[in-house]
């Protein structure tokens, strides 16, 4: 019985000829070039980093491009929550007097509330200071006294 190694050699045979000539004909190509660089060598005058159309297209493939359907389905969001902002908003002339009306009642009201905790805070902060200090000796653990003695 024949084993792989066996059979793929016989398979692909004839294919050894055949790398060869591409083979060569490679190393000759390359040597007629590395010979004579000026035949397929065309005159850049600028190498193409240096281009200013580079600059702006590498971010825009690399960026933009490359990711196209995240920034499509982002642009779809925004677009959606723009139109949902704009379907549920007041107009400015309804909203405008309304504020003008409240504003004076909200600051008499957040003044009034900032009293209030002043008010608290001191209360504390005196009740705290007003208890008398408390004895740094423990009191009996036991109820019986010592006068009291049975014997």
């Amino acid at each position: 019985m024949k084993t792989l190694h066996e059979i793929l050699l016989n398979q692909y045979q004839e294919a050894k000829p055949r790398l060869d000539r591409m083979h060569a004909e490679v190393i000759r190509a390359e040597q007629a070039r590395i010979e004579h660089p000026a035949k397929d060598a065309a005159p850049r005058s600028l190498p193409r980093w240096a281009s200013p159309l580079c600059w702006v297209l590498t971010p825009w493939r690399e960026l933009f491009w490359s990711s196209r359907r995240v920034w499509v389905g982002m642009a779809a969001v925004w677009a959606a929550m723009i139109l949902f902002n704009l379907a549920n908003s007041d107009s400015s002339e309804k909203t405008a007097p309304r504020l003008a009306v409240t504003r004076p009642a909200f600051t008499l009201a957040s003044q009034q509330q900032q009293l209030k905790l002043i008010e608290q805070m001191t209360d504390s902060l005196t009740a705290d200071f007003a208890e008398p200090p408390r004895s740094s000796q423990p009191s009996p653990r036991s109820d019986r006294r010592q006068s009291q003695r049975i014997g």
